[in-house]
């Protein structure tokens, strides 16, 4: 499902429901201002994380269970990054909602694509794509709202059937993955582009399981199982020709 696929079927599903009457505006301000606070402490920690930047002299912490795994730099980075976005959107939601500044769509589009980067960020972290969120998601929702959005199912939702929903949604039948050919070009979730050069043992052996042969942009070889391709790859060119012999001959014995 591409972007705007996505935007028309989450369409369907949307409230379409505004029940300002039974909501206290200052409850609403004061949840903003906690968020603002939130995001510019996410801010200076991201900041400091990543760019770099020399933290003030702050005592206040001792301890703490919470492990900073330099394994999960990106994850975190996505996370301190969608909270200081989210916090920039509330900002200045709450700025139009006191009358202080007339609604933006170019702040806001702004703050929107800023936190659209940092799901990027995590999505090739999780060597996942934005096709595979799309049609996760709106699976997930036809299950929660099989015709429209209502309010019974909204409140009353099936957890377990909706994960299932959303595991189902990660399996590919292998018949609807497209072949890695010679000479097409795949797209790593890192953004990479490499070429196929051939694959090996078409006959499948569970000792000698098919393998994909492909080469970077740098010229360097590489070889991964033929039934993991697909699981951070996604095919941008179509092959067009065989294979050429000097692309055999540079790698003997394979």
């Amino acid at each position: 499902m591409n972007a705007t696929e996505y935007l028309r079927e989450s369409a369907r599903t949307a409230s379409g429901q505004f029940h300002a009457e039974i909501v206290n505006p200052a409850e609403v301000d004061f949840m903003l201002q906690a968020v603002i606070t939130a995001g510019t402490w996410a801010d200076r920690l991201k900041r400091t994380l990543f760019y770099g930047k020399k933290p003030p002299g702050d005592t206040r912490w001792s301890s703490s269970s919470v492990s900073l795994v330099p394994g999960m730099a990106d994850i975190i980075h996505a996370m301190l990054g969608c909270v200081t976005e989210s916090a920039e959107i509330a900002w200045h939601v709450r700025d139009v909602l006191i009358g202080a500044k007339p609604l933006d769509n170019v702040n806001l589009l702004e703050e929107l694509g800023d936190q659209t980067w940092y799901i990027a960020l995590a999505l090739r972290y999780l060597e996942s794509n934005f096709g595979e969120i799309f049609d996760g998601n709106i699976a997930k929702l036809r299950k929660r709202f099989p015709d429209k959005f209502t309010k019974q199912a909204a409140i009353n939702r099936d957890l377990a059937a909706e994960r299932n929903v959303l595991e189902q949604a990660q399996i590919v039948p292998a018949d609807r993955l497209p072949e890695p050919q010679p000479f097409s070009q795949w797209q790593h979730t890192s953004g990479t582009i490499y070429e196929v050069l051939f694959m090996t043992n078409r006959c499948d052996n569970p000792r000698y399981p098919r393998t994909v042969i492909y080469r970077d942009p740098d010229g360097n070889t590489w070889s991964r199982r033929a039934d993991d391709w697909h699981r951070s790859m996604s095919q941008v060119v179509l092959a067009q020709e065989p294979v050429a012999a000097e692309a055999q001959a540079e790698l003997p014995g394979v």
